[in-house]
Order: C-alpha cells, then sequence, then structure tokens
C-alpha cells in the first residue's frame, strides 16, 4: 500500500511517465480493494486472519494440531505444601493454570505374526484346509505395508537417501541394507504400475497441462567423473496428477514423445525444446508469467528504468489471482474476475510493449 505521505510527497514522484502511470493504476487498484471490502465486511475480516495467520506461520508460530492425542501432566503441590503458611489452614483448591507442549513420540517397531490354522477332518481324512495367505507386495520377504509405505514416503517426499534410513534403523536395532531397501522399493513401483497408468491416462486427457523439468545426477561407473546429468520431465493434469518421464538427455523428443497424443492447452516455461510441441494445431502454448517477468527484473537491473512497469502491471495480475484463491472462486467466477479486472490491465500492457518494441535491441525485444 502507498501511504498518504508518499502521496502528497510531490518530490517522490517518479520523473518516467511509464512508472507514474502504473502508480496511478496500482492507486485504483487498491482503491477498488477497499471499496469491495466496504461493501463486503466479511470479506475484509478474513483477509485480515489471514494477513495475520500467515504473519504467523512466517514467525514459526503456528498452532498446536487439534486432532492430536492428549495427556495430562498433573504438577500439584506436596501434601505438606498445602497448608496456609501464616495460619496452617489446608488450602482450597480455587482453579489451575494451564500450557501446552508439542512432544514427539519415536517410531516403534512391531512383528506380525500370521497364524493359519491347518482343519481336516477326523472322520474321513480327506483333504487339509487353511485360509488362504495374505498376499505380499515382496514376493518371500518380510516387509509389512506399513513399512514399505514408510520407505517410499521417506525416500520421496522426504528426500532421505537409502544410506541415512539404514543408519536412522540401525539405531533402533533394526538392520537393513540398503540394497534391500532398493529392491523393495522397485517390487513396490510394479505393484502401483495399474494406479500410475491410469493417473497417465488422466494427465494426458486433462483440458490444461503443466510441465517442466529437472536435472538429477545418475551413477555410472562407465562415465569419467563417475556420473552422469539426466532429466526428470513432470507433468502435471487438472486434478493434481503428477507423472514424471526419465531421460538421459535434455533433447526436445522427451516432451514430444511422452505428449505426442495430447491435445489442449500446454503450460511451460521458455525453453526452446517445447518449442516443437506447438507446431501442431492441437496443442496451445500458454506462456508463463513468472518466466516472462524474470526479463524485466534483469532489464531493470541494468538500469533500465522502463522495464519497472511490467513487473508491476504483472504483479497486478498476481493480486487478482490471490484474491480468487482467497475468496475460494469456482472457475466461472475466476473468469469472470479476470475479464472484470485482469482484460484492461492486460490492454494496456500490450500496448505499452507494442510502443516500445520499435526502440529496442532486436535481440532482447
Amino acid at each position: 500500500m502507498h501511504s498518504v505521505e508518499a502521496l502528497v510527497c510531490i518530490d517522490e514522484l517518479p520523473d518516467d511517465p511509464a512508472r507514474l502511470e502504473q502508480q496511478v493504476l496500482d492507486l485504483a487498484e487498491e482503491l477498488a480493494q477497499v471499496k469491495r471490502a466496504l461493501a463486503n465486511p466479511d470479506l475484509a475480516i478474513a483477509r485480515q486472519l489471514a494477513e495475520l495467520e500467515e504473519l504467523r506461520r512466517r514467525r514459526g508460530v503456528g498452532r498446536l494440531p487439534q486432532n492430536l492425542p492428549r495427556e495430562t501432566q498433573l504438577i500439584d503441590l506436596e501434601e505438606s505444601e498445602r497448608r496456609c503458611g501464616a495460619c496452617q489452614v489446608e488450602m482450597s483448591r480455587i482453579g489451575e493454570d494451564r500450557s501446552e507442549r508439542l512432544e514427539y513420540v519415536s517410531a516403534s517397531w512391531k512383528i506380525v505374526e500370521s497364524a493359519r490354522p491347518r482343519y481336516a477332518c477326523p472322520k474321513c481324512h480327506q483333504g487339509v484346509h487353511s485360509a488362504l495367505a495374505t498376499k505380499s507386495i515382496v514376493e518371500g520377504g518380510f516387509p509389512g505395508p506399513g513399512l514399505l509405505a514408510h520407505l517410499v514416503v521417506s525416500k520421496y517426499a522426504s528426500h532421505l537417501p537409502l544410506y541415512c534410513l539404514e543408519q536412522i534403523d540401525a539405531r533402533d536395532g533394526v538392520e537393513i541394507a540398503r540394497s534391500t531397501m532398493s529392491g523393495w522399493i522397485r517390487d513396490v513401483a510394479q505393484a502401483l504400475t495399474p494406479i500410475v497408468e491410469e493417473m497417465n491416462t488422466r494427465v494426458l486427457t486433462s483440458y490444461v497441462l503443466h510441465t517442466d523439468d529437472t536435472p538429477v545426477t545418475v551413477i555410472d561407473p562407465h562415465h569419467k567423473n563417475g556420473s552422469r546429468t539426466g532429466r526428470l520431465w513432470v507433468y502435471l493434469g487438472d486434478e493434481g496428477e503428477a507423472i514424471f518421464d526419465f531421460t538421459m538427455s535434455r533433447r526436445r523428443d522427451a516432451p514430444l514423445t511422452f505428449l505426442q497424443k495430447y491435445a489442449g492447452y500446454i503450460q511451460a516455461h521458455a525453453f526452446s525444446g517445447y518449442d516443437a510441441l506447438f507446431e501442431s494445431e492441437t496443442r496451445v502454448e500458454v506462456a508463463c508469467w513468472a518466466h516472462a517477468r524474470r526479463r524485466f527484473v534483469a532489464a531493470h537491473e541494468a538500469h533500465e528504468p522502463k522495464a519497472a512497469r511490467a513487473p508491476s502491471a504483472i504483479q497486478s495480475l498476481y493480486r487478482i489471482e490471490a484474491e480468487a484463491v482467497e475468496r475460494r472462486l469456482s472457475f466461472e467466477e475466476r473468469e469472470a474476475l479476470r475479464r472484470e479486472r485482469a482484460v484492461l490491465i492486460l490492454a494496456q500492457l500490450g500496448a505499452w510493449l507494442a510502443q516500445e518494441k520499435p526502440h529496442v535491441i532486436p535481440s532482447l525485444a
């Protein structure tokens, strides 16, 4: 928010007309927010509460989860201390002081032994019958489903290497070699294949698809450095399904092969390897504001004051999206909000870009 002092101090106004115009647009947006808050006080209160909660989170002061088990520890005076020091009469309890602290109970191990009684007819002695054994993900192995889930979550959600898990388990007196755990992960991956295939189908039939890639180090004993750099490509569908595809290079063949049958909107960054995707009319490119913003920020840091207008306009778009999330708008309501307030910002930004393009070096335009 701009302070009143900043508004009335003429000396602090920018010399650049483009920046001044953007400040005026920002103030108009803030004024509109104030009007909306006055028209809907409940929304304004909810926003203030959300800001307070975010402040608590940033300071590391979160609320204790209310769904956790609770136990009360009574810290009382000794019987001899409950007598009045002045008259020796036994004191009456008039209340109590309570405080909370979060405690951690370390993980525990147990052995689940399955017993399957056998039955046979005592008269005719025809056959022996017993219940079917519980099917195990690891054929002939001893890990239970809870242990396998812990292993997979620890490695892929908490990013703990297997050698760390090996050491953690050893401290509990349980010795499991990392090579054994690696085999278990392979077995879990094979068991989850039908689910992954269904997720893959849903991603490739999404209306909008998001994609990105990241480098990963791959151990290669035959390489001179002992390792190589591979790529993990992630594809995110409408319902939040995330599919990962691995390749040993960043060639454009990777996304082109994975998305060859996809038709719809694809949001990706400016990596040239994605360009081949949009040569087909069945796929529509959805650009990324964050990547576009970086170029203007870099130009502004290189002492180009005019470039400040673009990040400011993009920030206004971000505020619209943040409000949509805060108000929990539906897709239709979010579209209406964008048409109401974002279209004008985009039109003004587009006109400014067209105006400035002839004055910019072609390689930077």
